[in-house]
Parts: structure tokens; sequence; C-alpha cells
């Protein structure tokens, strides 16, 4: 027997005025080898609230199988880097006027400066997303 129609046998139960004990001693009377316990009492809950439906409804949560192409497509991953600003000088910035006869000044190496950006990257399987 299988789990519907044992609902609707506690949905009689219940509809004749039987507490759980007594549909469950019934059950087990007439269907020894198949009569579930536990389930007795959720839908002795179920009934009392009104909710008559034998069927059992969506559940949240995991669903016992994934579609693994529309997993990943929800998948967002994530990256995160530090960037160091330089601020260097064009050469047009870093000319200076000569002499005639003085050497040219030597070129200045560039040195990191006390700021930094963390740069965070988003993205799923389609795009970047920020």
């Amino acid at each position: 027997m299988d789990k519907k129609q044992f609902c609707l046998l506690i949905k009689y139960c219940f509809l004749k005025g039987k507490n759980t004990v007594e549909a469950e001693t019934w059950l087990d009377a007439e269907f020894p080898d198949a009569a579930p316990g536990k389930p007795t009492k959720y839908w002795y809950a179920k009934f009392r609230r009104d909710e008559m439906s034998t069927e059992d409804g969506e559940r949240s949560g995991r669903p016992k199988e994934r579609n693994k192409p529309e997993f990943w497509r929800r998948y967002v991953a994530m990256y995160e880097t530090w960037l160091h600003h330089f601020t260097p000088k064009t050469n047009w910035q870093s000319s200076e006027w000569t002499a005639h006869d003085e050497p040219a000044p030597k070129p200045w190496k560039m040195q990191q400066s006390a700021s930094k950006v963390m740069a965070s990257v988003f993205w799923n399987a389609h795009e970047i997303i920020f």
C-alpha cells in the first residue's frame, strides 16, 4: 500500500472521530506489514488545522535533484585584490631646461604611493556583474 492510500485511511479514522492511538491500533490490526506509525500524528495535526488535502505540499529547502546547468547559472563568483596608486609624471611634466653644457638630469624612479584601493569583481556564468 502506498503513502497516499495510508493518508486516505488516516483521514477516514479522523472523520470517524478516532484519536491517533485508536487510528494507529486499527491500522496495525488491518495492515500489520505496512502501517506507518509517525505519519498518523502528522496527518492528524494537519486535519485539525482544517487542511483536509491528502496531497503533500511543496517544501522549501534543497531540491532532491538539481539541474546542474541551472545551478551554475545562478552561481556568482568574486575576486578581490589591492591596487596601488601610481601618479607618474609624463615626459613633458618631467622635462627640465638645462644649459647647453650641463648634463641631463637622471630619470627618477617610480615608487608606490601611500594610497591603495580594494578592487572587487563579481561574475556569473554569463557576464561580469560588477
